[in-house]
């Protein structure tokens, strides 16, 4: 059987988010997915991603008079609107096939369309077998469980790691178990981010 990609799904209205390109919303990724096994799970999703759960709405929504940005709730709520995006390379984006590289130009692998967005704001690379993110000094910052990365440093990053992009995106950095896990969570019933024990 051949993995599954997360990005598969294509999301129609992923464009509100301000995210171009691919990305599947977490309700029904959850319910479909939700009762395999852990060994099946895990053979079919082999990405991590980033579960975005706070985004600007598009320019031009329909239910802002303003140009304002409206922010999502930095949580996902039951039936909330967060969405999978995962973190791997867009076929002929860019050259730099060591890194995913994040931000508002056209040619990285994760585009960020909000202007607060730099045109190369951040990057994921595995190192060791580990994922770290880097930002090579955008404008808004990019910052990992609160803390602002230093220009050119990157930072490893600890399961369920909390990324924000400039001031507009919030995502939680997830590895495939990190994944599965979340899901168990759902199918339980506990709140986001809340683990049994």
């Amino acid at each position: 059987m051949e993995p599954l990609r997360t990005s598969s799904v294509v999301c129609p209205g992923a464009e509100r988010w301000g995210i171009a390109g691919t990305a599947t919303p977490f309700e029904p990724f959850a319910s479909a997915l939700g009762g395999l096994p852990r060994e099946a799970f895990l053979a079919r999703i082999v990405d991590p991603v980033l579960l975005v759960t706070r985004a600007p709405r598009a320019v031009g929504d329909a239910s802002s008079e303003f140009s304002t940005l409206i922010l999502r709730p930095a949580a996902p709520r039951s039936g909330g609107e967060a969405l999978l995006v995962p973190v791997i390379k867009r076929a002929g984006a860019n050259p730099f096939g060591m890194m995913v590289t994040v931000g508002r130009a056209g040619n990285n692998d994760l585009v960020l369309t909000d202007p607060s967005v730099s045109k190369l704001q951040c990057y994921f690379h595995r190192y060791d077998g580990r994922w770290r993110l880097s930002d090579p000094g955008s404008t808004n910052g990019t910052f990992v469980d609160g803390a602002r990365l230093r220009r050119g440093e990157g930072v490893l990053l600890r399961p369920r790691a909390r990324v924000q992009v400039a001031d507009t995106y919030e995502a939680t950095f997830l590895l495939p178990e990190d994944l599965l896990e979340l899901v168990a969570e759902r199918e339980a019933g506990r709140p986001f981010g809340q683990r049994a024990g």
